[in-house]
């Protein structure tokens, strides 16, 4: 929504806009809106009102932001970056606690568990991380108790799961070397920074969620995919928020490989 706030503020910029959502926290020290009002309640009292509920889920065959655009003012013609706005005290938390981390040689990865055709199993995550190590490079974990458990911090191998905000994770990561996650929020975060991402794509297609950003779509991505007929299956049912695999195997999921996703990390960061 970030993108679709600033530009309405492009549009109207005397206006009075007002945000309801259930994720105020993506909208701290964002400059382009008045207030944030409560989502529980009726919407009244506004010239214009954008009701963007549900819209990219109606619209699963195009870019979640073109869906808003195209629903906000029937337009995606304008720069459509996402954005986060960090306070002082964001870097600074995330500074005290990867003071000690030589951020530029670490992978930040995000083990995400979402639906079973686009959550990644736990050995290939693992293989990931020893092949990250012995090409000489660390890996930060994060996320929520709620994502893969990949073990303890240990040697090159640092679990900072639940230590921090969206934006300090973004800060987190717009410090490290590269960014590896599924089609998950923490993809949507990274799309925030100026760093390498692989995005790992199953039943979404890639070009409907890597970010736009640095004034561009794909900028400094690379996707790892199935080479399957069914890849972006999403794609055939509209609305749904918990699509459910039609070959009932999760083949996709099963195709992508630990080299995959480290022949992707090299094209973006070219080791």
């Amino acid at each position: 929504m970030t993108p679709i706030v600033k530009h309405a503020r492009n549009l109207y910029p005397d206006a009075h806009i007002a945000i309801s959502t259930l994720y105020p926290q993506v909208f701290e020290q964002n400059p382009y809106f008045n207030e944030l009002v409560n989502p529980h309640a009726p919407v009244q009292g506004y010239d214009k009102v954008i009701d963007l509920d549900g819209c990219y889920e109606a619209s699963p065959s195009m870019h979640a932001i073109d869906a808003y655009s195209i629903k906000a003012f029937n337009s995606t013609n304008y720069d459509k970056s996402t954005e986060l706005f960090l306070k002082l005290s964001d870097r600074v938390h995330v500074y005290n606690e990867a003071s000690s981390l030589n951020l530029f040689r670490c992978v930040v990865i995000h083990p995400s568990v979402s639906w079973p055709s686009r959550t990644l199993p736990r050995e290939t995550w693992l293989e990931v991380i020893d092949k990250l190590i012995s090409k000489g490079l660390s890996v930060i974990i994060v996320g929520t108790n709620n994502d893969l458990d990949l073990g303890p911090t240990r040697h090159h191998v640092y679990n900072l799961k639940n230590m921090f905000s969206i934006h300090q994770v973004s800060y987190l990561i717009s410090k490290a070397l590269c960014f590896i996650g599924t089609d998950s929020s923490m993809v949507h975060v990274a799309g925030t920074t100026k760093t390498p991402i692989v995005g790992i794509f199953t039943c979404v297609k890639a070009e409907y969620r890597l970010p736009y950003r640095n004034g561009q779509y794909d900028s400094l991505c690379a996707t790892v995919k199935p080479d399957i007929d069914c890849y972006g299956c999403l794609e055939k049912h509209i609305s749904a928020t918990n699509l459910a695999c039609d070959r009932g195997d999760n083949a996709c999921v099963k195709m992508i490989k630990s080299d995959n996703i480290l022949k992707a990390l090299d094209s973006v960061i070219g080791t």
